[in-house]
């Protein structure tokens, strides 16, 4: 299981049946001197948990819900007028509808907050920033009986009686943008250009130097750097996992033994995932190549994965000199461009604009696209935006799409992670195959 604060006090993992879901959702405004307030809500002493205790917007994920998503606007319709307009009512601040506030509510990683031995309760945290007019919403419903709007740093601060892990929820919600974290962990979170096994790796090393290290994230509050990590980047979930891994291994044993145990986790799941891709794309090669009238072979891939990078390399070894040749072209994989670093990583290829890149795929001068996750579910995929519109391109011209993924990609929880700006869900239907290595039930990877 993926536990982002490990899901029982003692470390051990939890099984997802015993998990109860709730939303949570910090209103953020403006202060008159420009510094942002969090609004703060007392439940009322008659609640049947935590009573008169300080929490955000909250509430139970229902059966009615799609997605912690809907269950964050809903509460908010329910708990607050800011989605007036939804409702048909009226308003002197106008409302935002519930479809509106779906764009604006960020999610971050999950926190799981132990209520027994065996049962925590999974907290989906969001942080809506107020749109301009609304600074005056009122409070409703019957769960609350006061609102006040405190700074972030007196909230952070404060010795107020709050509901359990309210502050490492607001850090999750505003992905970790108030805490005070060691300068080489802010410059590994501003990497926008590598993948997630790189990414995780790297991470695994910064956990292990700054072990030590407890990171404070309110009065009487701290978390280790591993889990400050996870909450940064949630979206790769390689490094959440890493992280989660990294953690339960150093409660138990030293910071190095938790770094080794870790990377060959990592290493051995990248190693059968290469594995597994270069045997599926070389069958797919030979089946083109006994082809009599194919004269040359384009394999095409998107953004930049140090896994797809190791994949491409193999293959073209194994090609080498064939009498059909196999060339790489690399879509520009705007924004950031990391197509182009893709292009220069491996000999011979050749970086296109997407717009390129696609017009090939329309042509059907592009035999085979691959293309990488940051996480898997049983029903999608989450990688880079512009995926989704390269996938359609690729089932209108039928040009198969592989997606290559190891089991560190894997989340096991029934929502999708977290999705950052740079990322996109992409419906499992539109991948002709997901190369995932399975495993035995002795733990190791079947190829």
């Amino acid at each position: 299981n993926v536990l982002s604060s490990c899901g029982r006090c003692d470390g051990k993992m939890v099984g997802l049946s015993s998990i109860k879901r709730v939303v949570s959702v910090f209103i953020l405004r403006p202060s008159e001197n420009g510094c942002k307030q969090v609004a703060l809500f007392r439940r009322c002493d008659t609640m049947p948990s935590f009573a008169s205790h300080y929490a955000a917007v909250s509430g139970s994920i229902e059966s009615s819900d799609a997605s912690p998503l809907d269950a964050a606007a809903r509460e908010l319709d329910e708990e607050t007028t800011i989605c007036s307009e939804s409702l048909g009512e009226s308003s002197s601040y106008g409302g935002v509808g519930q479809d509106r506030l779906k764009t604006i509510l960020r999610q971050g990683l999950h926190v799981d907050v132990p209520i027994s031995r065996s049962g925590v309760i999974r907290v989906y945290p969001f942080a809506f920033e107020l749109p301009r007019g609304l600074e005056n919403f009122k409070m409703r419903g019957t769960e609350h009986d006061k609102m006040t709007f405190m700074l972030i740093d007196d909230f952070l601060e404060s010795d107020a009686q709050f509901v359990p892990m309210l502050k490492r929820a607001f850090h999750h919600a505003t992905f970790g943008c108030y805490i005070d974290l060691p300068k080489p962990i802010r410059e590994w979170e501003g990497d926008r250009v590598n993948g997630a096994a790189h990414l995780a790796r790297l991470a695994v090393s910064l956990a292990n130097s700054h072990q030590g290290t407890q990171i404070d994230i309110g009065k009487h509050d701290t978390i280790s750097a591993a889990l400050s990590i996870a909450m940064l980047r949630p979206s790769m979930v390689p490094i959440v996992n890493a992280m989660v891994k990294f953690d339960n291994h150093a409660r138990c044993e030293s910071a190095e033994a938790a770094r080794i145990s870790t990377l060959s986790s990592l290493d051995a799941a990248v190693k059968a995932s290469v594995d597994l891709a270069v045997r599926k794309v070389l069958k797919y090669i030979e089946k083109l190549m006994s082809d009599s009238s194919q004269r040359k072979i384009v394999l095409g891939t998107f953004s930049r994965s140090s896994t797809l990078k190791s994949i491409i390399r193999k293959v073209l070894d194994a090609v080498g000199q064939s009498p059909v040749p196999l060339t790489v072209l690399c879509s520009q994989s705007s924004p950031g461009e990391e197509g182009e670093l893709m292009a220069n990583d491996i000999a011979g290829a050749e970086c296109l604009s997407d717009i390129a890149f696609l017009e090939r795929i329309d042509s059907g001068k592009i035999h085979l696209v691959l293309i990488g996750a940051d996480c898997i579910t049983p029903r999608e995929i989450v990688n880079k935006v512009g995926t989704r519109h390269l996938a359609d391109a690729c089932r209108r011209a039928g040009v198969p799409v592989y997606c290559c993924a190891d089991r560190s990609k894997l989340w096991d929880d029934d929502y999708p992670t977290t999705l950052e700006s740079i990322f996109e869900i992409v419906p499992i239907e539109l991948v002709d195959q997901v190369l995932l290595p399975e495993r035995s039930k002795s733990g190791e990877l079947n190829k």
